[in-house]
């Protein structure tokens, strides 16, 4: 994942990415939408005080620096303390030429 914090990466890319989150239908709405970002070397932590329902993105950029073809894992979704109620997406494959 492409750290955008540091002065080395593109600050047009950091504001193109911030356009695309901000386009997120419950953006701003003071009740709703993710409020709390972790990003890992090998996952990126979203939290959410409530979302309503309905399909929530968040995007981010990474950078391919190997050639190959790479397993993606499903995305999961829980909640903190109910976590009976979840929600999973198919994983995918990434081929990087």
């Amino acid at each position: 994942m492409i750290n955008l914090s540091f002065e080395t990466e593109s600050s047009r890319l950091a504001q193109a990415l911030r356009n695309e989150n901000a386009n997120d239908e419950y953006n701003g709405y003071w009740w709703g939408g993710f409020n709390h970002v972790e990003q890992k070397d090998d996952r990126v932590l979203l939290f959410a005080d409530a979302l309503f329902a309905g399909v929530h993105t968040y995007s981010y950029l990474v950078r391919a620096t190997t050639y190959g073809t790479f397993g993606m894992p499903a995305t999961h979704a829980e909640q903190m303390y109910e976590p009976e109620v979840f929600g999973r997406t198919v994983g995918r494959t990434i081929v990087v030429q």
